[in-house]
Order: structure tokens, then C-alpha cells, then sequence
């Protein structure tokens, strides 16, 4: 196995342990990671803070791998992402937008959504520099029924 790929499937089980210490070391203090829309990125910090909002909103939120490929500075992961939103959903002003809504919180609507995705990481020294992923357009609210 590649570094690279090591580093991948470890940031996927320490999304998957909810485990966000684990996922902050395991990535670049500049890291960038893009999503959705794919011109969106943030930093690491920011990344987390998403990453605990969703975790609150799907407290069963699950990751789960089916693809891992590499080179010496490339990791492609292919994953389906699964959970049921039991918890409230913190929204920010780009998904309040979005939504059409000025609710810092919607409640839980107790369904549960299924997505496969795939997320490309360049890795540098052990550690995330950057990652791009790729979802369907507007995943988590169209999942949700949102």
C-alpha cells in the first residue's frame, strides 16, 4: 500500500470514528479541501467545523470505502456516505441561502440518506495538502428531503 493511500484510509476511518483530532493531524495546517460546489474550499479548521455540525446533524454519519488507488503523492478514495439526521442541522449563510430560510437550525426530519462520492487527496509528508470531493450537487439537503 502507498502512503498515500495509508493517509487516505486513515482520514476516512477518523471521519468515520468521528474522530476530528485524529482527521486535524492527519492533514497540512494549510490544507484546502473543496466540495460542493467544487470552487468552495476551506481550510482545515473550517473543514472540521463542517465535518461536527454534520456529525450533530447525523449522529450515526458513516463512511464507508470501496475504492482505494494511489501513487507517491495522490490518494483517489470512492466512498458511500450514510447516516440518519436525528440531530439539528446548523446552517450557515451559504445553505440558509440556499435553503431559502434564516433558521440558524432546522430540526431533525429523521430520515436517512445514502450517497457515493469520491474525494482525490494530495498528500505531502504523511499529510493532506489538499482535497477535492465530489458529490452530487446538494447531497446532504436533497437526501434529507430538504
Amino acid at each position: 500500500m502507498s502512503a498515500p493511500v495509508a493517509v487516505a484510509t486513515a482520514v476516512a476511518q477518523a471521519i468515520d470514528d468521528h474522530d476530528l483530532t485524529e482527521l486535524t493531524r492527519l492533514h497540512d495546517p494549510h490544507a484546502r479541501i473543496s466540495f460542493d460546489p467544487p470552487s468552495r474550499s476551506v481550510g482545515i479548521t473550517a473543514w472540521v467545523s463542517i465535518l461536527a455540525h454534520l456529525m450533530t446533524a447525523l449522529p450515526d454519519f458513516a463512511v464507508r470505502t470501496s475504492t482505494l488507488v494511489g501513487d507517491d503523492r495522490m490518494a483517489m478514495v470512492e466512498m458511500t456516505l450514510t447516516g440518519t439526521n436525528t440531530g439539528p442541522i446548523v446552517t450557515d449563510d451559504w445553505e440558509r441561502a440556499l435553503l431559502g430560510t434564516d433558521l440558524p437550525t432546522l430540526p431533525p426530519t429523521g430520515r436517512s440518506l445514502e450517497v457515493t462520492g469520491v474525494a482525490v487527496m494530495e498528500i505531502v509528508d504523511e499529510h493532506v495538502v489538499a482535497s477535492r470531493l465530489y458529490l452530487p450537487p446538494g447531497w446532504f439537503y436533497v437526501g434529507l428531503g430538504l
